[in-house]
């Protein structure tokens, strides 16, 4: 069952304080009223809209802290995903600044974009998508997307959006270990299980030459069972190594001890 997410609710907020401002710049308190052609005192009416100008700025103010102090990063754009403002923790995500985003397409951090989102006129929440920073680095991030809607007229959507790299990685590793598991409990041969493992583990570490070799502790060797290399060459020499603690040919940790390739974890 998926997790709800904090910032969701945090994301209807923020939308929600927008289209109340909205609404009070579009909807004056008299639009649909009579006009009173009694006599007043011209005071009273610039009261009013003293009164109304006042509460105007303070929801925007708080539209605006909101946005701004989000701890997810937060883009809003029109409908054709044009980005027209950003918040500090987008900045610090993908490190661009708003100047550098500013009037460009979504489509810059969230590579694919277009298949997945363009032209949606729906909410969607918790879509994985792969984002590129600035630096071109590749990540994997969880978008939500809320339409602004004013009198029923979308005109813009705010984009939240998690990094959850780690999480992604962390999957991957227990399902590397899941299958691995699986085939060794399974009616195959050794040879088949190397394969397998090699596979596996292709997925999270590079496995051009890979090697899979027992230890004899009482004659300081290793016994190599399998092994594959990018020349496709073997050395009888190779079969039977001793092992030295300053200059490893099998780096037991790199294949064993997973875990620690993600130490976010």
């Amino acid at each position: 069952m998926m997790r709800k997410r904090k910032g969701k609710s945090y994301l209807n907020k923020l939308v929600n304080k927008f289209k109340r401002i909205k609404e009070e710049t579009n909807n004056p308190n008299n639009k649909n009223k009579k006009k009173d052609l009694r006599a007043k005192p011209v005071f009273s009416n610039t009261f009013g809209l003293k009164k109304n100008v006042q509460a105007l700025q303070r929801s925007r103010q708080e539209f605006i802290g909101l946005f701004k102090n989000s701890p997810e990063a937060l883009a809003y754009t029109d409908m054709d995903g044009i980005v027209l403002e950003v918040n500090k923790r987008f900045e610090e995500l993908f490190g661009y600044k708003i100047e550098e985003m500013r009037g460009k397409h979504i489509e810059k951090i969230l590579t694919n974009w277009r298949t997945q989102i363009l032209g949606s006129d729906r909410v969607l929440t918790n879509l994985e998508l792969i984002a590129k920073k600035k630096n071109n680095k590749l990540i994997h991030v969880s978008v939500s997307i809320t339409l602004n809607q004013v009198n029923e007229q979308t005109i813009g959507k705010i984009f939240l959006l998690s990094d959850i790299t780690n999480r992604k990685a962390n999957e991957a590793v227990n399902n590397v270990l899941y299958n691995i598991s699986r085939a060794a409990n399974s009616d195959i041969s050794l040879k088949q299980l190397y394969s397998i493992i090699r596979a596996e583990l292709s997925i999270i570490i590079d496995t051009t030459n890979f090697y899979i070799a027992l230890f004899d502790e009482e004659k300081n060797k290793l016994y190599f069972s399998y092994y594959a290399d990018e020349i496709g060459e073997r050395d009888k020499d190779f079969l039977i190594s001793k092992y030295s603690d300053s200059n490893n040919i099998f780096h037991l940790k790199k294949i064993l001890n997973l875990w620690n390739l993600f130490p976010n974890r």
